[in-house]
């Protein structure tokens, strides 16, 4: 364990060392400033000019906060580490061809292209941290969302693709056929259908297979429906089941005729 001298005198070059850090990088932007600042216009937009001079050097100080506290580990992390490298390289040409250009000195083919470039300097960084912001590891999170979304509906639409497939439901559009072609018939020749009228398919009680939904554990909904909007779910379908279920009984009794009445010709039948 360390003792409080040594944690005192750790916090103490922490600081100083900050101080260092911080005074090199103002160093590396002032020289940057004396390079640019002979074209900067009057008034606010000279102003604002003068602020993106100082970009690499804001760079600089806030690069390292970010890869500690920030950046996570993987892709982000190197692109960060390769954007500092860079941003200290850029502070350093900076500095460099600012003393040459002061002392008049001659500049050599890397400095030469390196005047006509350094103007970029602004947008150079910007460009590095829209790198860092397109690789945070919050976009990964989303795509997954998206992707566990879009499975979820693929599977759901897959399992009504099998449903309208299934026996069951073919048998009730079966159904439904005949008694339009029952009340077809009717309607075009005026006359009432004898007895033997198609009765409805017997199926499976829907409750029985969306009641089993109830017992699904919420990690396995994930994240597109909750328990309660299953419920509501399973409400709505038995709701809807049952106004078409008195529908088609209603059809039926409409149909069927009445033994008691009499035939097609309107007479009672004879005893």
């Amino acid at each position: 364990m360390q003792t409080r001298t040594q944690t005192g005198i750790k916090k103490t070059v922490i600081v100083l060392a900050s101080l260092l850090y911080a005074a090199a990088v103002v160093y590396g932007d002032i020289m940057f400033f004396t390079i640019v600042s002979r074209v900067f216009p009057n008034g606010l937009l000279g102003t604002l000019a003068m602020v993106g001079a100082f970009v690499a050097g804001g760079t600089a100080l806030i690069l390292p906060i970010a890869l500690h506290w920030w950046h996570s580990r993987g892709t982000q992390q190197i692109a960060g580490y390769l954007f500092y490298a860079v941003d200290f390289v850029i502070l350093a040409m900076n500095a460099m061809l600012a003393y040459q250009l002061i002392q008049n000195g001659h500049l050599d083919m890397i400095f030469s292209i390196w005047l006509t470039l350094c103007p970029a300097t602004p947008l150079i960084c910007a460009g590095g941290w829209a790198l860092v912001f397109s690789l945070d590891s919050s976009h990964g999170m989303r795509h997954a969302q998206q992707d566990l979304e879009a499975d979820q509906i693929e599977t759901y639409a897959k399992g009504l693709r099998n449903a309208a497939n299934s026996p069951q439901v073919k048998a009730i559009i079966d159904y439904g056929a005949q008694l339009h072609a029952i009340q077809h018939v009717q309607n075009l020749l005026g006359v009432n259908m004898p007895d033997g009228l198609p009765q409805p398919p017997a199926l499976p009680a829907p409750t029985q297979h969306l009641s089993q939904l109830t017992s699904i554990p919420q990690s396995t909904l994930g994240r597109v429906f909750n328990q309660e909007e299953v419920t509501r779910m399973i409400e709505a379908v038995q709701a809807e089941q049952a106004k078409k279920a008195r529908e088609v009984t209603g059809k039926i009794e409409a149909v069927r005729p009445d033994p008691l009445a009499g035939g097609s010709n309107g007479k009672a039948p004879e005893k």
